[in-house]
This record gives structure tokens, C-alpha cells and sequence, in this order.
């Protein structure tokens, strides 16, 4: 389960005192309205709000199949920006093509000159041996424990930031042990990448790469990435068909709100939930705890409305 706490931006919140003794999910042009016994119901809506911040570090894979693929997330890097601006108010950038993980062109923000271009070459910088240039996850991680003072890759890791990984590969991820038997070799990557940042609720992880599990002409299975992303909520894109027209989905990923604080003690039983003005029957739990709705799945995008009924708890 994820837990970000950010402050919700409340819209409205109104009370009422209805008739009946169960809350009635009969939706009406659209919405639902709620009717209950004695107890009061309360009505708020919120707008969710992500990250404040992300750094993202992308993996290119640099064997000689892969040029077309990284220049096309090189062409699209403006899109993909701006789109970040949007819904973050700061960004890192880290490109990472070999297993000494120090970024090629170092770590880029929005006040690095020319940082699109430099961001474009480093991605297709060859590490300059051959195999290590498809060790994604492993790559990755070691480049974020180079992350501190003195380091090559210093700064790249905000206290305050989310962190995204974006891996770029027609082929599955072929760091050490990919061929061991064990098809969970890839944790122990995740492992480090969560231990690097220090919360694994504030990792995700993406890819484009191939089909899982048939792969497709030109492109393998990106197996490993592909289980990494389904683990840390990331997307994946398959690299066999116009995946550059989704830039805008990579860089939404961490744009979420995943726990929304109620502002009454709720009848568990009664909450009623909408997302984007349609009811969320499944994906999200209350956690007396906190006296929030947590979704567990597909969480709210950053400016998406939200609402809540629920009955007061006597």
C-alpha cells in the first residue's frame, strides 16, 4: 500500500440530514446522491494534487537496434517537459546507458542550457562495452548510490522529491542473474533502488520496451522491466507500437493522490466514492488510522476531482 500525505485542496463540503436507514447508491444524471437514517451525511469533494517534485532517471538501452527508439524520447523530451510542468513544480533529469552509473551529461533541471539536447545525446551515449549496455535495472541502481556529496551523480536524489525510473529497451532486462532461473531476480535491483531513496513509496518505475509475454517483431519481451513496473506502479509502453505519442503518460506516473484525509469520523460501510465523476466501487480502503480513503489502485491524477459521501459515525 502507498501513502503520500499532501495536503488536499477542499472544494466543498456540505452537510445533511436525510431519511432511511442505508445510504442509497441510486446515481442520477451522472452522479449519486446520498440518503441515510439519523445520522448526518457529509458530501466533500476534493481536487488531488502530486508530487511537488521528480526526479527521474531513464535507462537507454545503446545496442545498435535501439538508435530510432532514443531518438524519438529525445525528439519528444520538450513534450514530455512541459507536461512535467504541469503537474510537478520541479524536475531532475538523469540519463543512464552503462554499469558505471554516472549519468551521461550529468544530472539535468530546467536551469541546465540546452538541456534537452544534452539530455537527447546522453541517452544514445554508448557505455562503450558491448552486453552491459542492456543491464537496466542493474545500471539504474547503481547509479543512485552515486548520488551523494562528491559523487558523479551528486544531487540527483531530492529529501523532497519523488523518484521515477524509466527504462527504454527492446530487449528484457539482461542485468546479472537474469539468466540465474530465478524469475525474481529483479527485486533484488528494486531493492537497492527503494534502499537508495530511502521509501519505496515515493519510487515508480516505467518502461517501453517489448510485449510481455510474446514480445513482437523487432523487439523481445522486456521481461523484468515489465514486472518491475506492475510492482512499483509505473507504466508500461510497449515499444511495438507509437509509444512516443504517450510521453504525456510517463510523466504523469507520480502525479497521483493516493490518500485523501476525511474531514468527519465516516461509517466505513457507507463510504461512497467518485473519481472524475464516476463511482469507485474497488481499488481503495479507509484506514482508521489516519481517518483517510487510501486508493490501493489507480489512484486520482493530479488536478482530477474526487468526491466522498459518507455517513457520520455515531
Amino acid at each position: 500500500m502507498r501513502l503520500i500525505l499532501v495536503l488536499p485542496l477542499l472544494a466543498a463540503c456540505s452537510e445533511y440530514n436525510l431519511a432511511g436507514d442505508q445510504v442509497d447508491t441510486t446515481r442520477d444524471e451522472g452522479g449519486f446522491e446520498p440518503s441515510v437514517g439519523a445520522a448526518d451525511v457529509i458530501d466533500e469533494e476534493f481536487v488531488a494534487e502530486g508530487a511537488t517534485g521528480v526526479d527521474i532517471v531513464f535507462f537507454g538501452d545503446t545496442s545498435g537496434s535501439m538508435g530510432e527508439e532514443l531518438a524519438a524520447m529525445g525528439a519528444k523530451l520538450t513534450d514530455f517537459v512541459t507536461r512535467l510542468d504541469e503537474v510537478t513544480t520541479s524536475w531532475q533529469l538523469a540519463a543512464v546507458t552503462g554499469p558505471s552509473g554516472c549519468a551521461q551529461n550529468g544530472v539535468l533541471t530546467e536551469d541546465t542550457p540546452d538541456f534537452a539536447s544534452l539530455f537527447a545525446a546522453g541517452l544514445a551515449t554508448a557505455p562503450g562495452e558491448d552486453l552491459v549496455d542492456e543491464w537496466g535495472l542493474s545500471n539504474v541502481a547503481t547509479a543512485l548510490t552515486l548520488s551523494g556529496e562528491g559523487q558523479c551523480n551528486a544531487g540527483l536524489l531530492r529529501p523532497e522529491a519523488e523518484l521515477h525510473v524509466v527504462f527504454l529497451s527492446d530487449e528484457d532486462d539482461n542485468s546479472p542473474g537474469w539468466d540465474s532461473g530465478n524469475p525474481d531476480y529483479w527485486t533484488a535491483y528494486t531493492d537497492a533502488i527503494v534502499a537508495a531513496k530511502g521509501d519505496a513509496a515515493r519510487v515508480w518505475i516505467s518502461a517501453v520496451a517489448g510485449d510481455v509475454p510474446g514480445g513482437c517483431a523487432g523487439a523481445e519481451p522486456g521481461t523484468g522491466y515489465y514486472e518491475a513496473t506492475q510492482a512499483f506502479d509505473g507504466v508500461f509502453l510497449s515499444i511495438c507500437g507509437d509509444w512516443s505519442s504517450q510521453v504525456d503518460a510517463l510523466a504523469e506516473v507520480q502525479s497521483r493522490q493516493d490518500a485523501f484525509s476525511l474531514s468527519h469520523h465516516p461509517d466505513p460501510d457507507s463510504i461512497l466514492v467518485e473519481v472524475d465523476g464516476e463511482p469507485r466501487t474497488s481499488g481503495w480502503t479507509f484506514d482508521f488510522g489516519s481517518n483517510a480513503v487510501i486508493f490501493e489502485a489507480d489512484a486520482p491524477r493530479t488536478g482530477h476531482p474526487v468526491r466522498f459521501v459518507y455517513r457520520v459515525m455515531d
